[in-house]
């Protein structure tokens, strides 16, 4: 009988209601194939660049992810998934991975890390930071290589591994904020002490002295202007000459009147003598009325 791969075979004995372990046919055995292996885990973005995967860390999705055998050939190829997770097996590695053969896991796919690409503004983390292999990063670009790398070599049947971890940081530096604490200082000022403002007294003005206001006695007797004065043109008659005597005319009026008096009489006097015809016989003398003792008449 013949039943997928396996053959039972019945031999010895022409009776098939004998089959059995005490009738000669010993126990059947399952001869199966090694258990698989399968490597991978995680590319991450390291937020706080402390080379550890942290709780809120975001994957990063897309990256191509190389598997390289021991003789440097390209084995297989994969892409992370939206949790940044990759894996090699028996379902993407053709024959499956062998057991206790060194492979190497690289992101080597140079478009990642151009304009655009998944890998574009990142630099790989520092490698094995924090001591727990499952939470590093364990991608180190080699002296002289160009792509971060894992170098792993595999065990036994069923030996998986599930912390090859790649971890990046962003090459844009992010603004840090220092805060610096300056401990309170506290200064004590003494103050000189204060004098009291000195109040003056209340400043008591002058007396207000009234307005002499005018003597309001009955007798007093009204300031009255001088009276105006008209000058009095006093007409003097010219002096009357009897029998060789002039006859003054008593002065009268003001001083005002004197003068007049005086000047018209010399006037007239002066006249006279301009007038007389010269080599005229004097007839007398006209005697000039002066202050003094009085002349005789010459003759």
């Amino acid at each position: 009988m013949t039943t997928g791969s396996f053959t039972v075979e019945q031999t010895g004995y022409s009776d098939p209601n004998l089959f059995g372990k005490a009738n000669g046919l010993g126990d059947l055995e399952m001869i199966c194939d090694r258990a698989p292996l399968q490597i991978g885990n995680r590319v991450w973005v390291d937020t706080n660049r402390n080379g550890v995967q942290d709780a809120g860390e975001v994957p990063i999705v897309g990256v191509t992810v190389s598997l390289y055998g021991p003789d440097g050939a390209l084995v297989a190829q994969t892409t992370t998934n939206a949790d940044g997770e990759y894996h090699f097996g028996i379902d993407n590695v053709p024959g499956g991975l062998g057991q206790n053969t060194a492979y190497r896991v690289v992101l080597d796919k140079p478009s990642d890390y151009a304009a655009g690409g998944p890998l574009a503004p990142y630099t790989p983390t520092a490698a094995n930071q924090g001591g727990n292999d499952a939470r590093d990063s364990d991608g180190v670009v080699p002296a002289g290589g160009t792509f971060p790398e894992i170098s792993y070599t595999t065990g036994g049947p069923g030996d998986n591994n599930h912390t090859l971890d790649f971890g990046f940081v962003s090459t844009v530096v992010p603004e840090t904020t220092t805060t610096t604490t300056v401990p309170a200082t506290t200064t004590t000022t003494t103050a000189p002490p204060t004098t009291p403002p000195t109040t003056a007294p209340p400043t008591t003005p002058p007396p207000t002295t009234p307005p002499t206001a005018p003597p309001t006695d009955a007798t007093t007797t009204p300031t009255t202007p001088p009276p105006v004065v008209e000058p009095t043109v006093v007409t003097t008659a010219p002096p009357i000459v009897s029998g060789g005597t002039v006859n003054r005319l008593p002065a009268t009026g003001t001083d005002i009147g004197v003068t007049l008096w005086w000047a018209t009489l010399l006037f007239l006097l002066g006249t006279l003598v301009l007038l007389w015809p010269a080599g005229s016989p004097k007839r007398g003398t006209v005697e000039l009325p002066v202050h003094g003792p009085k002349r005789p008449p010459q003759r």
